[in-house]
């Protein structure tokens, strides 16, 4: 039977022979075209979304539709934008800004997409969610 002692040292004989345990390796920045597309009850989206990396932890989208441009940084294991834009009004159809924010695991590529109000509209308060959407990107060039 091997005591402690002798674990420790073929723990640091594998160490010094170069076999070391495997580190993390960071996930790879989405780089390329990706089909996008997203399921909300009976509505479906689809888009093609282009990104460029722009550092390590950072890859910018060029877009269809719903979201043209923008930066993702990685953040724990997720790609993340958060942005403003507009969108009409239901009520009396004038232009209203609402917050975007985005992400998307790094491994799966499956994300969440959630819009909020920044102003009222119509009898509706201001910080509402019109609209939380789940999609899958799916790597196409």
């Amino acid at each position: 039977m091997i005591g402690t002692r002798g674990l420790l040292a073929i723990g640091a004989g594998l160490l010094a022979t170069g076999f070391a345990p495997a580190a993390q390796a960071e996930p790879a920045v989405p780089s390329g075209q990706y089909a996008f597309s997203a399921q909300h009850g009976p509505a479906q989206r689809t888009a093609t979304w282009t990104f460029t990396p722009c550092g390590p932890a950072c890859t910018s989208l060029d877009g269809e539709r719903w979201l043209q441009n923008g930066e993702f940084h990685l953040n724990g294991g997720r790609w993340e934008y958060s942005g403003q834009g507009t969108m009409e009004c239901p009520v009396d159809h004038t232009p209203m800004p609402t917050s975007k924010t985005v992400s998307f695991d790094a491994a799966t590529l499956a994300g969440t997409w959630t819009t909020t109000t920044l102003q009222a509209c119509g009898r509706g308060p201001a910080g509402g969610v019109v609209g939380q959407w789940d999609f899958q990107l799916t790597k196409t060039g």
